[in-house]
């Protein structure tokens, strides 16, 4: 009977263990998750800042192309395929000059060329 009765505290200390472990692992997944938002959060912070940037980049371009006020050096065009900035629903952006500007198909143009 001494047997049975050692046999059952080590059951339930494992039990209790295995309880423990489960609560801390939950604690950290928790954790996990709310970190991985506020990074997809940062991300689109990122991408909306990238866009209006490259938005700017455009206009200023083509102002200066369009004024004939180039320097001697050629304007270098921005390499979408190194930065996405294409919003989360792949619709094309609309610069300021109300240009469609589709920042999938460029990098697909640059890749196939």
């Amino acid at each position: 009977m001494g047997n049975c009765s050692a046999s059952l505290q080590i059951e339930d200390k494992m039990q209790k263990q295995l309880e423990s472990r489960l609560q801390e692992l939950k604690a950290e997944f928790k954790k996990g998750q709310t970190r991985l938002q506020d990074l997809e959060k940062q991300v689109i912070a990122l991408r909306n800042n990238l866009l209006r940037i490259s938005g700017a980049i455009q206009v200023l371009e083509e102002e200066l192309i369009r004024t004939g006020n180039l320097s001697g050096n050629r304007l270098e065009k921005l390499d979408s395929s190194k930065v996405s900035v294409a919003n989360h629903n792949n619709k094309p952006a609309v610069n300021r000059l109300g240009q469609t500007q589709d920042f999938t198909q460029e990098k697909d143009q640059q890749t196939n060329t």
